[in-house]
C-alpha cells in the first residue's frame, strides 16, 4: 500500500468532521481530489467513524478504510463479517497504524467484494469481533456512495499514467 494514500487516511480519520470541510457533497457521502497525492470519497457515522475509499491519482490503485475506534496489532489480519440490505460477507481487514486517541485504521483485504456490496446497498454496518464473546460493530449510509465514488475516480484515473504516454525505455540499448 502507498505511504502517501496511508498517511491520508490516517489525518482524515484524525482529524474527522474538520477534514470533510472543503469536499463536495453526494449524498451523505462526500468527495473530495484536492491533495494531489490521494483522493477520497467517503462518509462519517453519528459516533464520528469513517468509512471511505481512497485512490492514489499516481497510479490509480484504491483500498477501502474503516474506523471501528480499537486497538489491534498492526500489519495482523482480522476476520470480520459486512451486512448490507444487498447482502452479507464474511471479510479480513488488515490493522493499519494508530490514529487519533490511540485506535487503529482497518484496511479492507478485498476491495472488490466491498465495492460490490457498496455499489448495490443503500447501509452497510461491519462487525469486528473483540475479545471474549463481544462484537464492535459499525454503521453506514450509503446514501450517494455511488456518485461520489465515480466522480472520484473519474479524476484519479485522469491523473494516473497510461500506456500511451508513458515512454518505454529498452532495457540495453547499443550506440
Amino acid at each position: 500500500m502507498n505511504n502517501k494514500i496511508w498517511l491520508g487516511a490516517c489525518v482524515l480519520l484524525v482529524w474527522g468532521s474538520a477534514a470533510w470541510a472543503e469536499d463536495i457533497h453526494s449524498g451523505d457521502w462526500v468527495w473530495n481530489v484536492d491533495d494531489p497525492e490521494s483522493y477520497h470519497a467517503g462518509t462519517q457515522n453519528a459516533a464520528g467513524r469513517v468509512l471511505m475509499q481512497m485512490c492514489d491519482p499516481a497510479d490509480g490503485t484504491c483500498f477501502y478504510a474503516v474506523g471501528f475506534d480499537t486497538s489491534c496489532d498492526e500489519g495482523d489480519s482480522y476476520p470480520a463479517l459486512v451486512n448490507s440490505d444487498a447482502g452479507t460477507a464474511s471479510i479480513e481487514l488488515l490493522c493499519g497504524g494508530k490514529v487519533g486517541g490511540g485506535s487503529n485504521v482497518m484496511l479492507v483485504k478485498d476491495f472488490e467484494q466491498v465495492d460490490n456490496i457498496i455499489r448495490e446497498a443503500t447501509r452497510i454496518g461491519f462487525a469486528l469481533p473483540m475479545k471474549g464473546d463481544e462484537f464492535k460493530a459499525v454503521r453506514f449510509s450509503l446514501k450517494g456512495s455511488v456518485n461520489a465514488i465515480e466522480a472520484m475516480r473519474k479524476v484519479a484515473a485522469l491523473g494516473a499514467p497510461t500506456e500511451k504516454n508513458t515512454k518505454k525505455v529498452k532495457d540495453t540499448e547499443v550506440f
